[in-house]
């Protein structure tokens, strides 16, 4: 099977993309900053981390120094 497979992935892989674009599902849809019809890789990565990733959203910084302020007393 997974020679079947590799084998399989040979074949299509001049068509990939092409195969993958004849669904055309949307880029919400896919939720992915690659390979987006604008183009704009690292600007949609950029927005990504800035304003929908929950870790980059939380003051860090008030929180570490609280730690360090809690460890030193």
């Amino acid at each position: 099977m997974r020679q079947l497979r590799e084998k399989l992935f040979e074949e299509i892989r001049p068509d990939a993309l092409t195969i993958a674009e004849a669904f055309e599902y949307s880029d919400h849809s896919l939720t992915s900053a690659i390979g987006t019809a604008d183009g704009k890789i690292y600007e949609h990565l950029l927005d990504w981390a800035k304003n929908h990733n929950d870790v980059n959203k939380q003051d860090i910084k008030a929180d570490l120094r609280k730690d360090v302020l809690t460890f030193y007393q």
